[in-house]
């Protein structure tokens, strides 16, 4: 896999402004996520990621609000993790 880094940010803002993923966020607050953004161009039958690979981090999310960041299993431990995707009680 080959990276590069991003010379125009506002290409990436452009590209992040049209997925689903942002298109109700100004741009303006896009930039600073633009600006730490790397090209991965991939060759032909490359994976970024498969099915079921843990992530080195992760973002939680609980009903729209960042509930925690960081290393997946340091996060998978927290009982506030837990609860909010398994219930209160539950074990992991």
């Amino acid at each position: 896999m080959h990276t590069v880094p991003v010379r125009h940010a506002l290409d990436v803002v452009t590209g992040l402004a049209r997925s689903y993923l942002f298109e109700d966020v100004d741009r303006d607050d896009l930039a600073p996520l633009a600006a730490k953004a790397t090209i991965r161009r991939l060759v032909r039958g490359e994976f970024v990621w498969r099915l079921g690979e843990v992530a080195d981090e992760i973002c939680v999310l609980n009903l729209g609000t960042v509930l925690a960041k960081g290393p997946t299993n340091e996060l998978t431990a927290r009982p506030e993790v837990i609860a909010a995707y398994l219930g209160e009680g539950m074990p992991a």
